[in-house]
């Protein structure tokens, strides 16, 4: 089997970094998802964990939220929404973990159009895209 480039998707095979000014077209010009876009999904997901995870420890969490600790992670879920986080239960480094970040992505409406994305492309690829 030949080598696939790294910087290839490895489900269909597209160049999702290129852009236009290369003479390609980049995945989110053609999906109409900007670099703009995941790094707010990005700034929500990080921004949504610490403050459930702030609430979650000062006892003031909405009873909207269902909890569950699991090794180093904690699940959070909202009853109406649908919503999922992980968020991380002791120290809050700012990674994201392609995995969580999808779920939160697909779990979340206002980010929608990046989970679209997130059908054809995986995770880490779609982080790497808002870098």
């Amino acid at each position: 089997m030949p080598a696939v480039s790294p910087r290839i998707c490895i489900r269909c095979h597209c160049q999702p970094w290129r852009s236009a000014r290369s003479g390609n077209v980049g995945i989110w010009q053609t999906r109409s998802v900007s670099r703009d876009a995941i790094r707010a999904a990005v700034a929500d997901y990080l921004a949504t964990r610490r403050r459930l995870m702030e609430q979650y420890r000062a006892g003031t969490l909405e009873p909207d939220w269902d909890t569950n600790e699991h090794g180093v992670d904690c699940t959070f879920e909202h009853f109406r929404t649908r919503q999922v986080v992980e968020a991380p239960r002791w120290a809050d480094d700012g990674r994201v973990d392609p995995k969580y970040f999808a779920i939160f992505v697909k779990s979340t409406v206002a980010h929608a159009a990046v989970a679209e994305l997130l059908e054809s492309h995986e995770a880490a690829r779609i982080l790497d895209l808002g870098a």
